[in-house]
């Protein structure tokens, strides 16, 4: 299968590193969502769960499923959710 996905990838003119980076693994696992939240002033939703659709918050509230309600994401679409600490916290 390797062999196979790699000569499609060459012969589609897409360089396999590119193809990597790109990869459905990393769409659907959340990596591109904790990127982009990565940095991001969260202050004003400490202690409240996120939902990260798109690169935006689409909605945030004390409990997990009316976080997910209120964002109202297509059926077919999983919610990125993320709980926000009330306290900062550093990481090593």
């Amino acid at each position: 299968m390797t062999f196979i996905m790699s000569h499609v990838i060459l012969t589609s003119g897409v360089s396999m590193a590119r193809a990597r980076s790109e990869s459905r693994m990393k769409r659907e696992s959340g990596y591109y969502a904790l990127k982009w939240l990565s940095g991001k002033d969260l202050s004003k939703y400490r202690g409240k769960w996120i939902v990260v659709y798109d690169q935006k918050i689409v909605s945030a509230a004390k409990d997990l499923d009316k976080a997910i309600e209120k964002a109202k994401l297509p059926p077919d679409v999983p919610p990125f959710v993320m709980r926000v600490p009330q306290l900062p916290y550093l990481a090593l």
